[in-house]
């Protein structure tokens, strides 16, 4: 069974692209914590991050934060 946390969707402003998509990938990549070496339990074994703080972080070499590249949606209904 797979559980969908966040389904995410960003569209750029810029059709050539606003950010480095991987950046952002990697930015709302929900890390594990604790000893890496043995295997997960629970999601509590994870750092989940949330779109409000990936947002205020510098996407771009100018400056422009992620939340200025572009609109955010989760598509995850809880």
């Amino acid at each position: 069974m797979v559980d969908i946390i966040y389904a995410h969707t960003f569209t750029h402003k810029d059709p050539a692209g606003s950010c480095l998509p991987l950046s952002l990938i990697d930015a709302l990549t929900p890390k594990k914590i604790g000893d890496l070496t043995q295997p997960s339990t629970s999601l509590a074994d994870y750092t989940i991050p949330k779109w409000d703080d990936v947002s205020k972080l510098t996407a771009r070499k100018d400056g422009k934060t992620y939340a200025e590249c572009g609109t955010y949606e989760d598509h995850a209904q809880f």
